[in-house]
């Protein structure tokens, strides 16, 4: 999925970093890439989101800092209260403009709850 979603010719040269936990064990991924001095974010999972995105971001906080040429992180997603405040708790700030999300009537649809709804801008139907 990672490699149909980014891998496309024409969508950018994007990097994919795995996290791991103390007994490195894989706990969750990013993908991202350096663009025009922005570290711009694809995509992030984690197997907890409310136990490692704050670290997860944390983490490619460092990365971006690493490469000396990222003057600003970027990553926009819709998701949960939960990851909005692990996204604050790791430094990220909010934009504030709000777009917003429509969605069309399902039975399917209608049985999730809005909390775990997660979209990144790679969800948009620009069709």
């Amino acid at each position: 999925m990672i490699k149909w979603r980014f891998g496309v010719p024409g969508r950018g040269h994007w990097r994919l970093s795995t996290f791991h936990d103390k007994s490195g064990i894989i706990r969750g991924y990013a993908v991202w890439r350096l663009i025009e001095n922005v570290f711009e974010v694809g995509d992030i999972f984690s197997s907890d989101a409310n136990l490692w995105t704050t670290a997860q971001m944390l983490a490619l906080t460092r990365r971006a800092l690493s490469l000396n040429s990222a003057y600003s992180m970027s990553f926009e997603c819709l998701g949960s209260d939960d990851v909005q405040q692990q996204l604050l708790k790791s430094g990220l700030l909010s934009r504030p403009e709000r777009r917003s999300v429509f969605v069309a009537e399902s039975g399917v649809l209608g049985t999730l709850e809005a909390d775990v709804w997660y979209l990144t801008g790679f969800d948009e139907d620009t069709s």
